[in-house]
């Protein structure tokens, strides 16, 4: 079973920053503009929640950013008698 967060916004022509939702692993983001998918450091970067496009996308574009994780994944395995 997968765990899904969405957000999707209309570009303005103005900015090319948007919020992500909360996130562990980059590639559990998934991003959309006009339906089309987006690179990583190609299309767009990321710095915590904060999703910057290489280019300000075009005012009406669609744009939806994903979040898709595993909740019955490991991430982090913990020793037993390990203090956190």
């Amino acid at each position: 079973m997968a765990f899904y967060s969405i957000l999707e916004y209309t570009a303005t022509g103005v900015t090319s920053i948007y919020t992500t939702p909360p996130y562990i692993e980059e590639a559990h983001l998934t991003v959309t503009l006009g339906g089309v998918g987006q690179v990583l450091n190609s299309d767009y970067t990321l710095s915590c929640t904060t999703l910057t496009f290489s280019v300000t996308p075009t005012i009406g574009s669609a744009i939806r950013i994903s979040r898709r994780s595993n909740p019955d994944g490991r991430i982090v395995d913990y020793t037993s008698g390990a203090g956190f």
